[in-house]
């Protein structure tokens, strides 16, 4: 067991990248007005998502607004329910929260599982439940074919949260492109990184232009009502009748810039995810026969893996001193950091069902661990990395931690690892 020299995570932009963004410059592509790389990069998604048909999307600033706007899109009512998982980022919740009298169900796990307890989803839906949100953790796929079969026989609309799950399988189908619609970020630490930006799948012609009028302000060409944005009109139109403004619309906007960056990254997406798990069956291999550690879903062949998210049993490891120990080692090494969506004092009024017990997605909580895989980790870094957890497991109860170190000011946090 020896300290390591990992380097930390990074958007490693080439020279081709650097191209797309001056193209951009040069071009004046900056806006979301007839821009030719958001244009270009939401035909290269559609693609990515399926080769047998057109998948509808829309770039957007991040995973957030999309799920707000595929809300507003299903038009909930006051006293219409929302069903969450228990476990999510806290950006699922909160566009929920902001529809007026709008109420929350939460569901929680299976046992040891990123998968939705199916009874206890159950037990939850009503005539009044219009909306069920899933949430793709760490890019791992979970039992969505299931949830969807129970949701078609309610009438319930599924938004995927796929912020963490482009990539990620469920049967034959991309995440994102499942349910209702599908919610994606870009963000500086996920698998397509634009540091910024997100992306809104739809499946309704009509909701196009609705999304656009989200996008930019509510504004309308006063003839025809149609999105400025969508849509371009005569110099009659704009002389002599001008604009209108709906009473819905947000300024969501997004910069071509950023998405200029992300171009090479979605052009060669399936090779970073097929890396990406390639370093995921080393840790698997390595770890296989330590004592109270498991992949939290060994069908590493559907994953679209940021991380290699392990369970760690708490009867045999403390988990914080297992972390604190690789910290010391120069491991980057990650836990949930977020409360439970149950735990998070904003939400707790919001929520109906809130004296539920949520043992299975607490436990998930608690006791998980995620390793890198990012692309600055060589596969001897994996194996390095992988045989030092095993060494600290298998000797835990021998070996000394530096406990002074939780008291150290944080050297390096991205979002997701601690170094």
């Amino acid at each position: 067991m020896h300290k390591l020299n990992i380097k930390a995570d990074s958007i490693n932009a080439t020279k081709e990248d650097i191209d797309n963004i001056a193209e951009a410059l040069a071009d004046s592509d900056v806006t979301v007005f007839n821009s030719k790389i958001l244009n270009k990069f939401e035909s290269l998604l559609s693609n990515f998502l399926s080769k047998d048909e057109v998948v509808k999307n829309i770039t957007m600033p991040n995973c957030t607004s999309a799920i707000f706007v595929a809300l507003q899109l299903i038009d909930l009512q006051e006293n219409d329910e929302v069903i969450v998982p228990n476990l999510t980022h806290a950006s699922a919740i909160l566009p929920v929260i902001h529809i007026h009298g709008c109420k929350i169900k939460v569901c929680d796990f299976q046992e040891n599982s990123c998968d939705l307890n199916l009874n206890h989803l159950k037990s939850l839906i009503t005539l009044r439940t219009k909306v069920l949100i899933v949430s793709y953790l760490h890019g791992f796929p979970f039992n969505l074919e299931k949830i969807k079969e129970i949701c078609e026989e309610h009438n319930i609309k599924i938004i995927e949260d796929s912020a963490q799950g482009l990539g990620v399988k469920i049967g034959k189908k991309f995440a994102g492109t499942i349910g209702d619609y599908g919610c994606f970020s870009f963000g500086a630490n996920k698998l397509l990184r634009t540091g910024e930006g997100g992306a809104l799948v739809y499946k309704n012609e009509k909701d196009f232009d609705i999304i656009n009028q989200y996008r930019h302000v509510g504004e309308i060409w006063k003839k025809s009502g149609l999105s400025t944005v969508s849509s371009n009109l005569t110099y009659r139109d704009i002389l002599e009748h001008g604009f209108d403004y709906i009473k819905k619309g947000f300024n969501f906007r997004f910069n071509p810039i950023n998405i200029a960056l992300g171009i090479r990254c979605l052009e060669n997406l399936n090779t970073i995810i097929q890396d990406r798990q390639y370093k995921l069956s080393l840790y698997q291999e390595i770890l296989r026969d330590v004592q109270g550690i498991r992949l939290i879903n060994d069908s590493i062949i559907k994953t679209a893996p940021i991380s290699a998210w392990f369970l760690i049993d708490p009867e045999l490891y403390e988990i914080n001193k297992l972390i604190i120990k690789a910290i010391e080692l120069g491991i980057p090494i990650g836990k949930f950091k977020y409360p439970t969506v149950t735990e998070t004092k904003g939400f707790k009024k919001y929520i109906i069902n809130i004296n539920d017990e949520f043992i299975h997605s607490n436990y998930v909580k608690k006791n998980s661990i995620f390793l890198p895989l990012y692309e600055n980790i060589k596969i001897e870094d994996v194996k390095a990395i992988g045989e030092n957890i095993k060494e600290i497991l298998v000797n835990f109860e021998l070996i000394t931690f530096n406990e002074k170190l939780l008291d150290e000011n944080i050297k390096y946090f991205n979002g997701f690892f601690l170094k």
